[in-house]
């Protein structure tokens, strides 16, 4: 795991569906929190070492994959997904908790339910103490070769409306860093000003349309 922040490090191992996954462990004062999920051995280790995994946030059902129930195993901790995901967990989930539309955690972790690449994409926003605001946007936005792309799983219940509302949701939000959970090619956390980021929005929004 890679330090990138005082409270945050990021993973550089791990594959999802063909794509490069990206894991993070962030830091509060009430425990770590896990983003995603990892499927690399080392970073388990490192992950042990930095005090373990109080919580894991779970984008989506797209990452209830054998790695992450084996961070389960490994890690035991509590299991946060939005409610519209828990009929993928096949009941093999313990200790978990489940989100709606918003929700604020004990670690003030905002869980945004975000849907439109499925129903139950969630982002996870935290204004760091250090002095930026990350973003943890899951699938709902990715990188593709270094622009902000975005899919859209209609047999899963995707759909151009619900993702333009939550791209508009969170186009609203003071974002410095913004980490999706995987990318085709380099997609380390992207820093970006406000305006940066409103273009990032508008663009995506152009593209999708009506």
């Amino acid at each position: 795991m890679k330090k990138i922040y005082p409270d945050l490090w990021q993973a550089e191992e791990g594959n999802h569906f063909g794509m490069r996954l990206r894991t993070y462990l962030l830091a509060t004062e009430k425990g770590n929190t896990l983003m995603y999920y990892t499927n690399s051995s080392a970073e388990i280790e490192d992950i042990k070492k930095l005090g373990g995994v109080n919580r894991q946030y779970i984008s989506h059902h797209h990452e209830f994959t054998p790695a992450m129930f084996e961070n389960l195993k490994v890690f035991k901790p509590v299991l946060g997904v939005h409610e519209n995901a828990i009929p993928y967990l096949n009941n093999q989930g313990n200790n978990v908790i489940t989100f709606n539309d918003y929700i604020v955690d004990e670690s003030n972790i905002h869980i945004i339910h975000t849907p439109g690449h499925t129903t139950n994409n969630i982002c996870m926003y935290y204004q760091s103490p250090f002095g930026k605001s990350y973003l943890f946007a899951g699938d709902t936005i990715y990188l593709d070769k270094g622009k902000f792309n975005y899919l859209i799983m209609p047999h899963e219940g995707g759909n151009k409306s619900d993702l333009k509302e939550s791209l508009l949701k969170l186009r609203k939000l003071k974002v410095d860093v913004i980490m999706p959970s995987v990318g085709v090619g380099n997609h380390d956390a992207v820093v970006v000003t406000e305006e940066q980021w409103h273009g990032i929005i508008d663009d995506l929004l152009q593209r999708i349309g009506e």
